[in-house]
């Protein structure tokens, strides 16, 4: 990246334009936070309609420990009112014995697709059609990059951050996929889990 130019007083500044854009899903962030025992927690922030305000905003530490407790299979080693403050936030719900999680937990180093039909399947009918859409997000990213790189000042166009910051792909997914009617609108969005998951070893 080129370095701003000189200005008085020894100064070195330029100026930098900015466009106001309101689309309908701004931002989708990605969240997570993993320990040594192979336990991870991944949380998409979804800027749109207060989603990224579900289960009335994030876990503190006291409530993130305690579910990690619970998904390890060590309830009885949990604060019960944390449990029942993690149930009456959405994270939590109660079978009349236990505390159950009410997002999805995978295997670590294996996707949702690959856990929800066998090997054969995956193998033959599904990883060709992920490999192709990979092919193809690479190949739009390439497009994207290009285009915002000839529409920015010189000093911008090598920096790959640039490219990245403006590639809302996952913004685009969530808006499109409200459109068409594949993914609806929780009822109760400050007691959802929508978009939220853990993988366990």
């Amino acid at each position: 990246m080129k370095p701003d130019p000189e200005r008085p007083r020894d100064g070195k500044w330029s100026l930098v334009g900015y466009e106001d854009f309101d689309d309908d899903v701004d931002f989708v962030g990605l969240h997570g936070a993993g320990t040594d025992n192979g336990l991870n927690f991944y949380d998409y922030k979804i800027k749109y309609a207060g989603l990224n305000q579900r289960c009335n905003g994030d876990l503190n530490g006291d409530q993130a420990k305690t579910l990690e407790k619970l998904l390890q299979g060590k309830e009885n080693e949990c604060d019960r009112d944390i449990l029942e403050m993690m149930k009456v936030r959405g994270y939590l719900r109660n079978d009349g014995k236990n505390y159950l999680p009410t997002f999805p937990i995978f295997k670590n180093g294996y996707s949702a697709i690959e856990q929800s039909c066998t090997k054969e399947t995956y193998n033959k009918k599904l990883l060709p059609l992920i490999n192709q859409l990979e092919k193809l997000f690479g190949e739009l990213y390439i497009v994207v990059a290009d285009y915002v790189s000839a529409d920015i000042p010189p000093r911008f166009a090598d920096c790959p951050q640039v490219a990245c910051n403006t590639f809302s792909m996952r913004g685009h997914m969530v808006k499109m996929g409200l459109e068409s009617g594949i993914i609806t609108m929780p009822e109760d969005i400050m007691h959802t889990t929508i978009a939220m998951a853990c993988g366990i070893n």
